[in-house]
């Protein structure tokens, strides 16, 4: 068992998982301590012990299904039904032994798992779950004619209980036919703060859209505690002198004037057009959640001219809205109907120009496609020798920085920094910086 653990342990650490030797060792006291007959409890004692934040659980699952197999389970003939109804009605009666073996042959059943030739996991759980629960997984309740809404939200549980059970297997099959370190590669890849923003599926952004708003929360208490703790202001000559009287004239104490930290005022250009729409929305969901954070916010969104939405954004808000107003209302589209950096800027500097101040911080949002339209990097430069920082997120991935049409290179030598903004990792870090 010790030599599985440190495996596990050696493959947690790969995928980023921070375990200490420390935390290894309270793995194997829980272990004693909860027994080796079960494999959920084994599971359950290393979780407790080796996974400190939320967003490595799935890394964890992934890795301990590809080293620990399932109990054995005697899977019952006929003991998963096709039929939608039977099946949903059956699961309450279901313990969690029964719960796995339904899983287990429904897997073996309707997965398409064949060896050598597995895809994602993803893939070969909505292939089970479309044999057993249908394409509208959303009225499933209804199907079922069930009259309250709790014995709905009832049913809905159990549908998620089956539904983990099948993602876990399946993971385990995948992993043992690919390997561990395809498997925690794969469920890494698929955690919310690294899926690429340009390559969303309609379920990822709906899940994203909440993960943006709990990792707000916590980049906030971040802002606000560094800023607390932020370093000391100018020394305080007489304040030190006056405390170096007590050894003797000798300033061993220097004393320093408190500092004042400022909120930054912060300008952002978000270009909306359909090929970053789905980075500008998430990136603008996340600044406007820490608006609280800056002294002034102030939003434009533009394709080829470009408006100021502030307005919609105002506190009290609701973001959906202001984001359809954006979407609906805003003049971000002219004759050209697709993104036109270097007109944009120069409209920018001469309509809003002159209220940028040495105090403000711009912050660009695009891939700085410009579609073969002229640069017009002197517009940028205009923009920058006006304000204290100027920053750029893109969210392509860097190797394609500079190809076709894109002209990053151009405006480049008038940012501060331009940031690789591909998932919400990178921009939770870009932010981080900028604040």
């Amino acid at each position: 068992m010790l030599e599985r653990v440190a495996a596990l342990v050696g493959d947690l650490r790969s995928a980023g998982v921070p375990v200490s030797t420390s935390e290894l060792l309270d793995s194997l006291v829980a272990l004693r301590a909860a027994g080796l007959e079960h494999r959920s409890t084994v599971k359950a004692a290393l979780q407790a012990t080796l996974v400190k934040r939320p967003e490595h659980v799935n890394l964890f699952e992934a890795v301990f299904a590809a080293h620990f197999a399932p109990d054995p389970i005697a899977i019952s003939p006929g003991l998963v039904s096709t039929d939608l109804s039977d099946l949903l009605q059956s699961l309450p009666e279901l313990d969690s032994a029964g719960l796995a073996a339904a899983a287990r042959h429904a897997v073996v059943q309707f997965g398409g798992l064949t060896e050598g030739r597995s895809l994602g996991v993803d893939y070969h759980v909505r292939r089970v779950m479309r044999n057993l629960l249908g394409d509208d997984a959303v009225s499933i309740a209804e199907s079922i004619d069930l009259q309250a809404r709790l014995d709905a939200f009832e049913i809905e549980m159990h549908k998620q209980r089956l539904v983990d059970e099948v993602t876990a297997e399946v993971r385990r099959r995948t992993s043992a036919d690919k390997g561990t370190q395809w498997a925690w590669r794969e469920a890494r890849d698929k955690a919310p703060e690294n899926l690429d923003f340009l390559r969303l599926t309609s379920t990822e952004a709906l899940h994203l859209r909440r993960t943006v708003r709990a990792l707000s929360r916590k980049l906030a208490a971040r802002l606000r505690a560094r800023r607390r703790h932020s370093h000391s202001g100018r020394l305080h000559m007489a304040a030190t002198v006056r405390r170096s009287l007590a050894s003797g004239g000798v300033p061993f104490e220097p004393v320093f004037r408190r500092a004042r930290p400022q909120s930054p005022e912060v300008v952002v250009l978000a270009d909306v057009s359909g090929s970053v729409a789905s980075f500008a929305r998430f990136t603008l969901q996340l600044v406007h959640a820490l608006s609280g954070q800056f002294s002034q916010l102030r939003t434009f969104a533009f394709v080829d001219e470009v408006d100021e939405v502030t307005r919609w954004f105002s506190h009290g808000n609701d973001f959906e809205s202001a984001m359809a107003k954006v979407n609906g209302r805003a003049r971000t589209q002219g004759e050209v109907g697709h993104s036109d950096y270097g007109s944009v800027l120069t409209m920018f500097s001469e309509r809003w120009g002159s209220e940028l101040r040495p105090t403000s911080t711009v912050i660009v949002l695009g891939d700085a496609r410009n579609n073969y339209h002229s640069v017009r990097a002197p517009a940028l430069e205009g923009i920058a020798k006006k304000v204290r920082k100027l920053y750029w997120f893109n969210p392509e991935p860097r190797s394609y920085w500079n190809t076709a049409d894109s002209v990053i290179a151009a405006y480049e030598p008038y940012c501060d920094a331009v940031f690789e903004c591909r998932n919400l990792e990178q921009l939770a870090t870009a932010v981080e910086k900028v604040s």
